[in-house]
């Protein structure tokens, strides 16, 4: 018998590790996972710090709001009580306060004496606008006597 001699030739293919063990693709599916939960939560902390900005730019405006009212009350009540002082100038009795404390009303008017400030003309006026009022030269004689029987 005659041998014959062949070559076969066999190619193993190696499969990669990874593929063997399922890594990859599972590996792919948790990083997609973990970027998008990832997202969601830069997206929750921007909207959250929106929120935070929009709370205190919100709570500055009412309290704004709050002050002016307040500050539009107080002067409505001090012209509702002169009105009440001038219309009921015989029946004297209501509480009414048309003018702040240390203040004196006299003729529809109220009056604040500074008799224990000394100040300038401009730095008396500038105290006057800061109380939202006048300063005022007195030419009447019953003002005068007004301020001299304080």
């Amino acid at each position: 018998m005659q041998e014959e001699m062949g070559y076969l030739r066999i190619t193993v293919k190696r499969e990669k590790p990874e593929l063997l063990s399922g890594h990859p693709a599972s590996s792919s599916i948790w990083r997609q996972a973990a970027l998008g939960l990832l997202t969601f939560c830069l997206m929750l902390l921007i909207g959250l710090v929106t929120l935070g900005i929009m709370f205190i730019n919100t709570k500055e405006e009412l309290k704004s709001q709050i002050s002016n009212l307040l500050k539009r009350q107080r002067q409505m009540a001090v012209k509702l009580c002169q009105e009440l002082i001038i219309h009921t100038s015989e029946h004297r009795d209501h509480k009414c306060k048309p003018c702040p404390k240390t203040w004196h009303w006299h003729r529809n008017s109220c009056y604040y004496f500074a008799t224990n400030e000394e100040k300038t003309w401009p730095n008396s006026r500038k105290s006057c606008m800061d109380k939202n009022s006048t300063l005022v030269k007195i030419a009447s004689q019953n003002i005068l006597r007004l301020l001299f029987s304080k």
